[in-house]
């Protein structure tokens, strides 16, 4: 049985730790090819991953200027910034989904 949010690469099977995502995910690039830290294979990240991640995004902005354009205090902004952005990345590295293959653009769909 697959526990959900465990990574595994699509070709060795090995699971990817939590600092093993962290670290993949924070390293910006035009290349979206990762390499497997177990078998140094190249995984994708799947359209459906890069779908989910780029809602996240866009939740996590509207949530960080939602209070500001509401009027709140800066007290509020600031937990909403802060709430906003933990789960935002939380929600990131828990929904990582690998590909052996290249699945292209998911707007080309």
């Amino acid at each position: 049985m697959e526990v959900k949010g465990m990574t595994r690469c699509q070709k060795c099977g090995k699971q990817w730790t939590f600092k093993e995502k962290l670290r993949k995910s924070f390293k910006f690039s035009f290349d979206r090819s990762m390499n497997c830290p177990h078998c140094q294979e190249k995984q994708y990240l799947t359209n459906g991953y890069r779908k989910k991640s780029a809602l996240i995004t866009f939740l996590m902005i509207l949530t960080i200027f939602l209070p500001s354009f509401l009027g709140a205090s800066w007290e509020i902004y600031v937990v909403c910034l802060v709430a906003a952005v933990s789960i935002g990345f939380f929600l990131q590295i828990h929904t990582f989904e690998l590909s052996n293959t290249d699945e292209g653009d998911f707007w080309n769909e």
